[in-house]
């Protein structure tokens, strides 16, 4: 028995050995994986100093949804009542009460709407848009569409306000 285990100890070495060189060997390179770590952390110190600053590009492209009657009447994150006839959008990071001009890449559709709440929360999407905005935008009977946000003022109040409102973990 003690025969087999030294033999199986010695297989596990010998392996251990030729499998190094192999990992070592030149065909095998550290440095995209070291520069793909070091993207995704910039990525996430961009994000997160966004969220906290609300400062964002000047222009997004993502996918934009809208919602409605479900939450009429309901609070939104600047603390005003939700109207779904009302030219407003969530968005994740921009200050509370930014002006935002919303146009519809897939029908050259555009309005101007104010942020006044947060969200969407659906992974992929930039922007929820009231009733109002999606009729603006032509797309109320599809739900979502592609759409490039450019932000157009940002009030210095609504900044301030929206990282008291709604601060962010970390800021």
């Amino acid at each position: 028995m003690q025969k087999l285990a030294v033999v199986g100890l010695s297989i596990a070495f010998a392996a251990f050995f030729i499998s190094v060189p192999a990992i070592l060997d030149s065909s095998f390179h550290l440095a995209p994986l070291l520069a793909s770590a070091a993207e995704q952390s910039a990525n996430q110190t961009n994000k997160k100093a966004q969220a906290c600053t609300g400062k964002m590009p000047k222009l997004q492209t993502g996918e934009a949804s809208w919602y409605g009657r479900e939450d009429a009447g309901k609070k939104t994150a600047s603390g005003e009542i939700f109207d779904p006839n009302a030219r407003t959008a969530a968005h994740p990071t921009l200050p509370l009460g930014t002006e935002i001009n919303v146009k519809n890449l897939e029908n050259g559709k555009e309005t101007t709407l104010t942020v006044n709440d947060r969200g969407p929360y659906i992974k992929g999407r930039v922007l929820d848009v009231s009733r109002k905005g999606a009729d603006d935008l032509g797309f109320v009977k599809d739900g979502i569409t592609e759409v490039q946000i450019e932000t157009k003022s940002t009030p210095p109040a609504a900044a301030k306000e929206a990282s008291i409102q709604n601060p962010q973990k970390g800021c």
